[in-house]
């Protein structure tokens, strides 16, 4: 608009007031009026038509801070500073102070704004987040796009992938997000707008921050049940049946050794529970000593030998499995095959961990004995890691060998 009708103006209108013939005639000089419709015709094709009170409000508060600069410069001069330099400077300074600050506030006070901070939204999306779905948190989300965007009407549309603008800025369409449906909003601020391109971006950040919160949730829960399942299963598989052995065993010496044996278990448990990563070579130092304790009691040698073992982030699922296979066949060697030396091996290669656990005592018969119900759990866990175990059993002893998958992605420096 002051291009095209200052253009007119300039070439036409000013030269007749001062008494000048006109640079262009005044048929010609109408085609610069045609800039003000391509300028209509481009706000409307870029949405900045609806951004239109933002210009108009932003141009006014700057017309009124020259005015009030050139007004209390002008109070100076004629009542406490003589000069016009120290008066300009002084009346910046006011302006600069007092103006400045209070138009921001003007501006959210006139256009009825409603932008809080991000760690103000992020509060926002974390309440609705965090609360159960259907239907408080529904209400909520309601809730926070009304106290957003204030519009008239809030109602369920067919499902949308992205916030778009709908029927010229009528309508803010938001996308359905985990249970939360798609939803259309009318008539931002209560009609007296339309939305705009600001309010398309802000509705997109609100989406992609809740979708994000409600899958770090999500994620938090499958942990969580994981976990829950793990300490069932192992409570299930090693605590309850040591302890029901224990308690029907009639000898004292057998039955403390068990219970020795329950209390390393479930302090493991804790420790896996409160340690989701555990250091390959300190986890098996410390398996060293349990174990030599254990065979100490029971008055078997032990040799234990490890290959190239790192400083690596184990992962827990990994070392919880190391240490059942090792634990299960040594008491499998105590319980059954009364040794007098059992051999232990780790190995790391290949991007997994060999382990083998040798006894020297009695065998048994591959073809008619029948394993237990530990070496079978053990058997199908390691399997269900995409690893292997393996029984082989003669006269002169028994080997116990397993190949347990590593996480090389989760592994650190050495």
């Amino acid at each position: 608009m002051l291009v095209g009708s200052g253009a007119f103006v300039v070439t036409v209108i000013g030269p007749h007031l001062l008494g000048m013939e006109a640079f262009l005639s005044q048929g010609v000089a109408f085609v610069f009026f045609l800039l003000i419709f391509l300028g209509v015709a481009l706000g409307v094709a870029r949405f900045q038509l609806f951004q239109l009170e933002t210009w108009a409000f932003r141009i006014l508060f700057y017309v009124v801070g020259v005015i009030l600069l050139l007004g209390i410069d002008a109070i100076l001069i004629f009542t406490i500073v003589d000069e016009r330099a120290p008066a300009f400077a002084l009346s910046l300074l006011i302006v600069a102070l007092l103006w400045l600050p209070l138009r921001d506030s003007l501006a959210r006070w006139v256009l009825h704004r409603k932008d809080p901070p991000h760690a103000e939204r992020f509060r926002m999306i974390m309440d609705v987040a965090l609360t159960l779905p259907e239907p408080e948190q529904k209400q909520r989300w309601h809730r926070l796009l009304s106290d957003m965007f204030n519009p008239l009407e809030i109602a369920p549309v067919a499902p949308v992938s992205v916030a778009a603008l709908r029927e010229d800025g009528l309508a803010l369409a938001i996308p359905a997000i985990s249970t939360l449906p798609s939803m259309e909003l009318r008539y931002a601020d209560g009609g007296r707008r339309l939305f705009s391109a600001r309010d398309l971006e802000r509705a997109r950040e609100l989406s992609a921050m809740l979708a994000q919160a409600l899958e770090s949730r999500a994620a938090h829960e499958r942990g969580v049940s994981e976990e829950r399942a793990r300490i069932a299963r192992d409570i299930h598989d090693n605590i309850g049946v040591q302890l029901m052995a224990a308690l029907h065993s009639p000898d004292h010496t057998r039955k403390d050794l068990m219970i020795r044996e329950t209390l390393t278990d479930l302090r493991d448990i804790i420790n896996n529970a409160s340690n989701p990563d555990l250091s390959f070579d300190e986890m098996l130092a410390d398996l060293r000593v349990r174990i030599a304790e254990q065979l100490f009691v029971a008055g078997v040698a032990m040799r234990w030998q490890v290959e190239n073992a790192l400083a690596a982030a184990l992962p827990l699922q990994t070392a919880h499995m190391l240490r059942s296979i090792i634990r299960e066949a040594v008491q499998n060697a105590l319980k059954h095959a009364a040794p007098t030396l059992v051999a232990v091996t780790v190995r790391l290669a290949d991007g997994q961990i060999h382990v083998s656990v040798t006894d020297d005592g009695r065998g048994f018969d591959m073809d008619e004995a029948r394993p237990g119900n530990g070496l079978a759990n053990l058997r199908d866990r390691t399997e269900a890691v995409g690893g292997a175990l393996r029984i082989d059993s003669d006269t002169a002893g028994t080997c116990i060998t397993a190949d347990i998958p590593l996480d090389t992605q989760r592994r650190g420096a050495p």
